[in-house]
């Protein structure tokens, strides 16, 4: 009788394929990277910069008053996402980034270099950690 990982279902080899709670060792860490970076948002939400960051080849699109465009998300940290995109973001006008099977956040236009592009999550912490704990599983299936 074989074990599965209780996140994905990959069947375990003991005792180097598993967790103490019965996850394998690609997605237990991911939820580390994950949990990690969410630990590290305080609770004034000052200074994000300072957060663990996690590299990503998510898709997402981000909308404005002028309209959607699809963009790559390079990396993400409970205090915000950097982005490649078609054109600059605007300045000044809270943004929405939608990360693809994850869901949206508000945001803010930080800096910007040719087509990259740094947001700041201008969300309140509870609704960043939710979308944070969302994308765990979708980082852990590109893991495979």
């Amino acid at each position: 009788m074989y074990n599965e990982c209780a996140k994905c279902g990959d069947i375990l080899s003991e005792p180097y394929g598993a967790t103490t709670d019965n996850k394998c060792v690609k997605c237990a860490s991911a939820e580390r990277a994950v949990t990690q970076t969410i630990q590290a948002q305080g609770p004034s939400g000052a200074d994000r910069r300072g957060y663990t960051r996690v590299r990503t080849l998510m898709q997402g699109v981000l909308t404005d008053r002028a309209g959607s465009l699809d963009v790559r998300i390079n990396d993400i940290s409970a205090g915000g996402v950097m982005i490649t995109g078609p054109s600059r973001p605007p300045k000044n006008e809270t943004l929405e980034i939608a990360i693809t099977g994850a869901g949206s956040l508000h945001a803010e236009l930080v800096w910007q270099d040719g087509m990259e592009a740094g947001l700041r999550f201008v969300e309140s912490p509870d609704k960043v950690s939710d979308l944070m704990s969302r994308i765990a599983p979708i980082m852990t299936s590109l893991l495979r």
